[in-house]
């Protein structure tokens, strides 16, 4: 394989490629958190928050959270379990959301978007 490439570097055939005789870019700070940015691919924590984020919207807007339950619904509990799972991927403490209760769902989207 390493002499086909070779080869076809020898004869001109990857001249035609962009970028071809240019620096390669360093990413600033961690490479791999850059090389994850260019490719669209977000981490699993950011789309898990977002996931959230998405659930808590649809609850409130339901009306499910006004007036407040007695108890908290399957889907609040559902929610809850995510941000549970949200907390622990998070890369800092800092990060990290509380329990979403019936009578806080509103607020709490506040701090999700």
């Amino acid at each position: 394989m390493d002499e086909a490439i070779e080869e076809c570097a020898q004869t001109g055939g990857l001249d035609h490629l962009k970028g071809k005789g240019e620096p390669i870019p360093i990413p600033d700070g961690d490479v791999l958190s850059s090389v994850l940015k260019q490719a669209n691919v977000l981490p699993p924590w950011l789309e898990l928050q977002h996931e959230i984020r998405n659930d808590l919207r649809a609850y409130v807007s339901s009306g499910r959270a006004n007036p407040p339950a007695t108890s908290e619904s399957a889907d609040l509990d559902a929610i809850n379990r995510k941000i549970s799972r949200y907390n622990m991927l998070v890369p800092t403490p800092i990060l990290q959301k509380g329990r979403v209760k019936p009578d806080t769902a509103e607020e709490q989207l506040k701090l999700w978007e």
